[in-house]
């Protein structure tokens, strides 16, 4: 059996995207490399996507600000004509918790350490509107990764449903659209757990 190659992989997201994200999807992409997956999920969802693409650009981790991998990036959006794609700068978990517009679509592919996904998981997260798809890459990696999606995603049965993993790669699931968690409305404003079900928000 022929294994899944990375664009069949980048087509199933966009197929999830258009089969979940609504009409006019707000998709966060947290690790972004080369744009290959930003540039396919923002044609998947159409012009009135957003996409935002989440990088600090430290690949190294040495605490230095690649800027030529960040110019590289935003002329490839510019040579692809691509206007709905927006650079972030920074680490993604200084984002996260200041973030307000509801998520339809988070994918999670930046830091790989289980910490590092944790943190992301946990930062983004509570931004995810209801009936809204959560996912990442490279559920197998040697890190051991899989241990932070298991615990915050593949067993919160209360939040999440549908788990799945594609070629003992790509996780993904759904938010349940009725959770005890602190749900984004599309007004931005947050429902608290006594106005969803008596739960805990996060």
């Amino acid at each position: 059996m022929r294994r899944a190659t990375p664009d069949d992989l980048t087509l199933f997201l966009c197929g999830l995207l258009r089969a979940y994200g609504g009409p006019h999807p707000t998709v966060v992409e947290i690790g972004t490399l080369q744009m290959r997956t930003a540039v396919a999920l923002a044609i998947a969802g159409g012009p009135t996507c957003q996409v935002v693409s989440i990088d600090c650009y430290d690949n190294e981790r040495k605490g230095v600000f690649d800027v030529g991998a960040w110019v590289l990036n935003a002329r490839r959006l510019m040579k692809f004509g691509i206007d709905n794609v927006f650079l972030a700068t920074c680490r993604s978990q200084w984002l996260g918790p200041i973030w307000r517009r509801p998520i339809d679509f988070l994918w999670i592919d930046g830091d790989h350490s289980v910490v590092g996904v944790m943190e992301d998981i946990a930062s983004w997260s509570p931004r995810l509107r209801p009936g809204g798809i959560i996912c990442g890459d490279d559920y197998n990696h040697p890190s051991g990764m899989r241990r932070a999606v298991d615990a915050l995603v593949r067993e919160d049965g209360e939040r999440y449903c549908g788990f799945e993993v594609m070629e003992e790669r790509i996780w993904y699931a759904m938010r349940r659209k009725e959770d005890g968690g602190a749900a984004v409305r599309r007004d931005g404003e947050e429902k608290k757990g006594s106005e969803s079900g008596g739960g805990k928000a996060v």
